[in-house]
């Protein structure tokens, strides 16, 4: 077995943890949405054909979310969005692809993301399409953050705990555009005043460490930076030795530590 399956099956023990997992008696869901950023090196393009990659562990990831809330949690929510695609599911969400929408996990979202991660990274260069920057332009995290919004907002069902789960490998989405990213900081500062919780699970590129300060801190800002310490992982067993949340138990799997977005007192 190897280390990343071992790190999937605590991910799957631990989720019992998690506090958006809601008993049948909970008068609430939780909705939880899947962001992965869909660059060439997160598709895998230029790589060991035969390595993971950072898509392919995210869709496996919102898989094993669904495999455990299909028993533990089934009413609750959960959606899948691709960005910074060349599809697009609708012109007023450009570059962003819904692959997934908000709904409680089933049989049938389960196999389709299982056939999702049998895709080969040209596969999925081909269905998707993958872009630094779209059109020559600076690409609007605004954009993903408020198509996030809007699918919480268009959910039936009430949702109590809501939760955004970003899985990329690049530090700042907005290119150095100062404008861009202070639209970006400014809607993360809503989203966390509305009860959305918005958490970065980083993927290391060869060579190259990921810069939180670039994006997701700005200078004399109300919003800081929350992430574990080196002293909180066992790289033996590539285990955090404080549960928490299962997402922070599955950021072992990249080698690199979770933050948060959250606002300081």
């Amino acid at each position: 077995m190897s280390e990343i399956d071992k790190a999937l099956d605590s991910f799957l023990e631990d989720d019992e943890e998690d506090p958006s997992n809601q008993t049948d008696s909970s008068p609430f869901r939780s909705g939880l949405i899947f962001l992965v950023d869909c660059t060439p090196s997160m598709f895998g393009l230029g790589a060991d054909s035969k390595a993971d990659f950072g898509a392919r562990l995210a869709i496996r990831c919102c898989q094993v979310t669904q495999q455990n809330k299909a028993i533990a949690a089934p009413m609750d929510m959960v959606g899948l969005m691709f960005i910074r695609t060349r599809e697009s599911s609708t012109p007023n969400l450009m570059n962003i692809k819904v692959i997934q929408p908000l709904a409680p996990p089933d049989a049938t979202r389960i196999l389709e993301l299982e056939n999702l991660q049998q895709l080969s990274p040209t596969e999925l260069e081909t269905k998707f399409g993958t872009m630094i920057n779209p059109s020559g332009r600076t690409f609007g995290f605004c954009d993903v953050l408020c198509a996030c919004q809007h699918m919480f907002l268009s959910c039936s069902k009430t949702l109590g705990y809501r939760h955004i789960y970003l899985f990329t490998d690049d530090p700042d989405p907005s290119n150095g555009n100062l404008h861009a990213k202070r639209q970006a900081i400014s809607k993360m500062a809503f989203l966390k005043e509305s009860g959305i919780e918005l958490e970065v699970l980083p993927i290391k590129r060869d060579g190259i460490e990921f810069d939180f300060e670039l994006f997701y801190q700005v200078s004399g800002s109300k919003f800081l930076i929350l992430r574990l310490g080196n002293d909180h992982y066992d790289y033996d067993t590539g285990r955090l030795l404080i549960r928490g949340n299962h997402s922070r138990l599955l950021s072992c799997l990249f080698d690199i530590p979770t933050v948060k977005i959250i606002q300081s007192q």
